[in-house]
């Protein structure tokens, strides 16, 4: 078995010909190519290019095998409230004390607080990717051991301020949308980019949802929109 990770962060450019981007070109265009190793492979593709009009040349080229992985769910789509105590926050906590377990240190020594830990959490939306760098992060602003909450506070405050710049004007209006949980996703380019930029997550709970990055919500601009 062969893995290929990283494909999923494929910059989706247009291209010279004007009728195809990076994601087509790599996934559709050359997926004989893809599939032409004589082993098991699996491939790391961009969520954004299920929601684009080629998504069923695909499945076609890729076959049937299409598994996305949505973000840990850490509340359910009919209650907005987090709790420490569900199933969603209790695995990144979990992923939280392996990693502290393999530097021989405990959470309590790590956070200054259960408090401080779990807002870090929650601040990820379930991305168990942005979880680790935002420890990394915050630590970025300590001299030592544990991290406070201002320094999870200046973590996300810097992704924030990302977000900010990256963000194009006229993706604010349509972002408000998801500032609930929405069960259906538009599959317009905009929408799309929205997607592989993570300024929206897709969520599993028997029928796919779409909510909004919850870091989105720190910022007066997406409130304000």
């Amino acid at each position: 078995v062969i893995i290929i990770d990283g494909l999923d962060k494929v910059e989706r450019r247009p291209l010279d010909d004007g009728a195809s981007n990076t994601h087509d070109r790599l996934f559709i265009d050359r997926s004989r190519q893809l599939c032409s190793l004589g082993v098991h492979t699996v491939f790391t593709v961009p969520i954004s290019l299920y929601y684009s009009t080629r998504a069923a040349q695909l499945e076609q080229a890729l076959g049937e095998f299409n598994r996305p992985i949505p973000m840990i769910r850490l509340h359910e789509r009919e209650d907005p409230e987090v709790s420490p105590e569900s199933p969603g926050m209790q695995a990144l906590v979990e992923i939280l004390k392996r990693r502290c377990d393999s530097a021989d240190v405990t959470l309590a020594d790590v956070f200054d607080s259960d408090a401080t830990r779990d807002l870090l959490c929650q601040m990820t939306g379930g991305h168990p990717r942005h979880l680790l760098a935002y420890v990394q992060a915050a630590c970025s602003y300590l001299d030592e051991l544990p991290i406070t909450r201002a320094a999870v506070d200046q973590a996300v405050r810097d992704y924030a301020n990302s977000l900010l710049r990256q963000i194009p004007d006229e993706y604010w209006q349509p972002l408000q949308r998801f500032s609930t949980p929405q069960t259906d996703f538009p599959t317009d380019e905009a929408h799309q980019e929205m997607l592989f930029h993570l300024h929206v997550f897709e969520y599993m709970n028997h029928a796919p949802w779409y909510e909004v990055n919850p870091v989105l919500r720190t910022l007066e601009k997406f409130n304000a929109s």
